[in-house]
């Protein structure tokens, strides 16, 4: 953050039972937001007097127009409807934990905050409940809650939505926080980590923490199209002859993966033609295949192609447009929405692939249609984040779907599903082993639920 020279005043001296528990409150925010903020190592606090920021173990700034208890270096004083004297707040995540009723003009604010970052950072804002009006109230009475200017605006959840898209925010998604603001071991942990995440109560929480993006512009990108092949020697040359000429420029990369159909040699015969990229893979499954794909890539943007040529190669184009347009950073297909053909998916692998999709709808917070589509793009730039998250997972997944798609929320990325035509493989068979590998992505969602829902 950039700023300009500031000055600090002393915050005001609290009763000791308040701020303790004032304390809790702050402590339980910040433990959310730093779960939400994974991967972020720079936070941008807006209001407030800095104390959920300082909590979060990163490195933290603060821009207030009242008191502050982070060193008065990290502090910009100035008025929050216009940001005098901050130049920028990028690269970090930006957060309104507390502030939002004290905000004089809620879509100036947003407006100046969304000048001053980039469509790859986060803004994370905290907005309670209007079913705990009674209880906030209560609360800022005994000072428990601290408001020393008192309430600004009565913004509520579909008032702060509203406000987001005027100032051409996306909102990415939305983490209800709180069902016990009071320490009440082992209640309170209970209702706070498990209780409040789960479908239906959720919608009872006393606050709600709104993770949105700066929408980005439409422009231009260089494409790597990343081919796992196991077994598709005779798909290969006319999916090669199908790939379409976007964006800036396409490189294209084919992972052969222990084939014994001549599948290696075919893709080398083309890469003379063509001018690709082989690789033989070394390592075991698709998303092992993917993986090196990804690390050989040199594009911007990234797209996972199967060989087996079941998704329309003129479909894709509908990928990039969605990405390149600025509407979302994560395309990811799904083969449920039009008829499939015949064969196309074995009935086994459709009802796994269903149940999958209700149980990523949950972790995701997101409705989700289709888990194990192979057509997805990313940027390249979102991948190496993320593959590092997701290596430090003990469960790894053999398809790299499931760790695309966990990371890509774990980053907090806007991601949106494109309908394709899923159609029957013209050569070979699938490679799928359906219990072994259904097992894997249970146990693999089973850790999903712990890092991502409930945050333990």
């Amino acid at each position: 953050m950039t700023t300009s020279p500031s000055s600090q005043a002393r915050a005001p001296r609290r009763p000791l039972l308040k701020t303790w528990l004032r304390s809790y409150f702050h402590r339980e925010l910040a433990h959310v937001l730093r779960r939400l903020c994974v991967g972020d190592e720079v936070i941008v606090q807006v209001g407030g007097d800095g104390d959920v920021a300082a909590r979060m173990d990163k490195t933290a700034s603060l821009v207030t127009d009242e008191s502050s208890k982070l060193p008065s270096e990290n502090v910009v004083t100035t008025d929050l409807t216009t940001f005098e004297g901050v130049d920028e707040l990028s690269p970090a995540t930006v957060l309104i934990p507390d502030a939002l009723p004290r905000l004089k003009d809620v879509q100036a604010t947003l407006e100046c905050i969304g000048r001053r970052m980039e469509s790859s950072d986060r803004l994370m804002i905290t907005c309670y409940s209007s079913l705990w009006d009674g209880v906030y109230r209560l609360a800022e009475r005994l000072r428990l809650k601290s408001l020393p200017r008192g309430r600004e605006n009565w913004v509520n959840a579909t008032d702060l939505e509203n406000f987001l898209r005027l100032a051409g925010f996306q909102v990415v998604r939305t983490i209800p926080v709180l069902l016990c603001p009071v320490r009440l071991p082992p209640i309170d942990w209970l209702l706070n980590r498990i209780v409040v995440r789960l479908p239906l109560i959720r919608h009872l929480a006393m606050a709600f923490v709104y993770v949105a993006r700066k929408k980005g512009e439409r422009r231009d990108y260089s494409i790597s199209f990343v081919i796992p092949a196991r077994n598709e020697r005779d798909n290969l040359k006319p999916l090669i002859e199908e790939i379409p000429p976007l964006g800036t420029s396409v490189e294209v990369i084919i992972v052969e993966g222990h084939s014994n159909d001549g599948t290696y040699e075919k893709a080398l015969e083309l890469a003379e033609e063509h001018q690709l990229k082989v690789a033989k893979q070394t390592g075991i499954g698709k998303a092992d295949a993917v993986k090196l794909g990804f690390e050989m890539a040199t594009g911007e943007l990234l797209f996972i192609y199967d060989a087996d040529r079941t998704v329309p190669m003129a479909e894709v184009v509908r990928f990039y447009e969605i990405v390149a347009s600025g509407e979302a950073e994560f395309a990811n297909g799904t083969r449920l929405v039009y008829p499939l053909e015949d064969d196309s998916m074995r009935f086994f692998n459709k009802l796994g692939n269903r149940a999958f999709t209700m149980l990523l709808a949950y972790i995701l917070d997101y409705p989700i249609r289709d888990t194990l589509c192979g057509t997805k793009v990313l940027f390249r730039r979102d991948y190496v984040r993320l593959r590092a998250l997701m290596d430090t997972w003990t469960v790894k997944d053999p398809f790299g779907d499931f760790d695309l798609l966990f990371g890509a929320r774990q980053l907090n990325l806007a991601v949106i599903d494109v309908p394709i035509h899923y159609k029957s493989r013209r050569y070979g068979s699938t490679n799928i082993l359906r219990w072994t590998d259904g097992f894997r992505l249970a146990r693999l969602c089973a850790e999903a639920l712990r890092r991502m829902v409930f945050f333990i």
